[in-house]
């Protein structure tokens, strides 16, 4: 086994200690209700027959064009985004970009 170094040593240990620390803080804020575990199979069955079968006939007034357009928003940012993250590092490197002006902007 490698030797540690002091640093590693208390970085690692920082970084163990957030992780338990986050764990345990979010098990201190989960409810259980032990209603719903101990609810009988017929009763979570009725809640499922609630939502099916889909209401096919409100789609098309109600359901298609919000969904379409949340669609459209997040093609156009994942789009965007796509090129921006390709076009950064070539605007950064010395040996495609001689600008120093524009490497300096990229970095």
């Amino acid at each position: 086994m490698a030797t540690l170094y002091p640093a590693e040593r208390i970085g690692r240990f920082v970084s163990i200690f957030g992780v338990v620390a986050a764990i345990v803080a979010s098990l201190r804020t989960v409810e259980v209700i032990p209603e719903f575990s101990t609810m009988p199979r017929s009763r979570s069955a009725t809640c499922c027959d609630a939502m099916w079968p889909v209401a096919w006939r409100h789609y098309p007034q109600g359901v298609h064009a919000p969904l379409m357009d949340s669609l459209h928003i997040r093609h156009a940012g994942d789009s965007s985004g796509g090129a921006d993250g390709r076009a950064g590092p070539f605007l950064a490197a010395r040996n495609v970009t001689p600008y120093a002006w524009l490497n300096y902007a990229a970095n």
